[in-house]
């Protein structure tokens, strides 16, 4: 599958909801701290950081991708320039 620049911006603005996301955490169990062991807080951050891995991961390999495309495009324009 073929990644675009515009599939790179997406995953980086995706990304930066890693604080948002905790702080929504956050504000809930600070909301319903009665019902929630330690277990089951640290779970729920042992979530967010797998998610957000998981994100950065794709992202990384969505970067890789369109540096790649790029590379070889510069190429092809380079060798399409040395030949005129």
């Amino acid at each position: 599958m073929s990644q675009s620049i515009f599939d790179l911006e997406q995953q980086i603005m995706e990304c930066w909801n890693v604080t948002r996301d905790i702080e929504l955490v956050t504000q809930h169990l600070v909301d319903h701290s009665d019902g929630y062991s330690d277990d089951d807080i640290m779970n729920k951050y042992m979530a967010i950081k797998d998610l957000y891995e998981i994100k950065f991961d794709a992202m990384w390999r969505t970067f890789e991708t369109v540096c790649e495309e790029y590379h070889e495009g510069q190429r092809k324009a380079s060798a399409v320039r040395s030949n005129d």
